[in-house]
C-alpha cells in the first residue's frame, strides 16, 4: 500500500468520523428540546454559583490589557473570555440538563464537543430556555450575528497565537464588545431563565 493509499484511507476515516459525529448531534438536538431537563441545568447553577466568574475576570483583564494599549493580548483574552462563557458556563451545565446520570454527565461534559457544532446542539436550546437565538441575534446597529463576530474573532485569536499576526485596535475593541455581549445577552439570560435570583 502507499503513501496516496494510506491517506485515502485516512481521509474516508475522517470524513467517516465527521458524518457519525453529526448524525449523533443531529439525534442528540432532536431529543435535546424534547427531553431536557430544566430543573436539572438550574441545579447545576445553584450548585455552582461562580461558574461564570473566570470568564468574567479574563474578561476584565481583557479591558485592563486595552486600557494599557495591548491589543493583540486584550482579543486573546476576550475572545478565550466569550469561548469560555460558551463551553463553560452554558455547554456544560446544558450537558447536565440533557444527561440524567450525574456520572454520565460529568463524562459527556469532559468530551471536547468542537466550536463549530455547537449551533446544532447549543443554540436551539438557549432558544427555547432563554428567548436568544444565536443564529440570528445581532448587537446592536451590526450587521453580523454575534456568533459570526465571534468566528471572525476567533480566527484573529488564532493568528496571534499560532502564527504572530498583529491585531487592529478596532477588532480588539469588538472582541471586548463581542465578549461582553455574550455574557449580558447571552449568558445572563440563560442562568437568569433557570435560576433566578430571589
Amino acid at each position: 500500500m502507499g503513501r496516496d493509499d494510506d491517506y485515502d484511507s485516512y481521509a474516508r476515516d475522517e470524513a467517516y468520523a465527521d458524518y457519525a459525529a453529526e448524525a449523533a448531534l443531529d439525534e442528540l438536538r432532536e431529543q435535546a428540546i424534547a427531553e431536557f431537563q430544566q430543573e436539572r441545568l438550574s441545579s447545576y447553577y445553584t450548585e455552582h454559583p461562580e461558574v461564570a466568574q473566570p470568564a468574567i475576570d479574563r474578561l476584565k483583564e481583557a479591558q485592563a490589557l486595552f486600557d494599557a494599549g495591548f491589543v493583540s493580548a486584550s482579543l486573546v483574552f476576550a475572545i478565550s473570555a466569550a469561548e469560555q462563557m460558551l463551553m463553560d458556563t452554558l455547554l456544560r451545565p446544558i450537558i447536565y440538563g440533557l444527561v440524567h446520570n450525574e456520572f454520565a454527565a460529568e463524562l459527556v461534559a469532559r468530551v471536547e464537543v468542537r466550536l463549530d457544532k455547537l449551533p446544532k446542539l447549543l443554540f436551539p436550546i438557549i432558544a427555547e430556555i432563554a428567548k436568544v437565538d444565536l443564529s440570528t441575534y445581532c448587537r446592536h446597529d451590526q450587521p453580523n450575528t454575534l456568533w459570526a463576530e465571534f468566528n471572525r474573532l476567533r480566527d484573529i485569536r488564532n493568528g496571534v497565537l499560532h502564527r504572530g499576526k498583529s491585531v487592529e485596535q478596532g477588532d480588539a475593541s469588538t472582541a471586548l464588545a463581542v465578549g461582553r455581549a455574550m455574557l449580558t445577552d447571552v449568558v445572563v439570560h440563560v442562568m437568569s431563565a433557570v435560576a433566578p435570583s430571589e
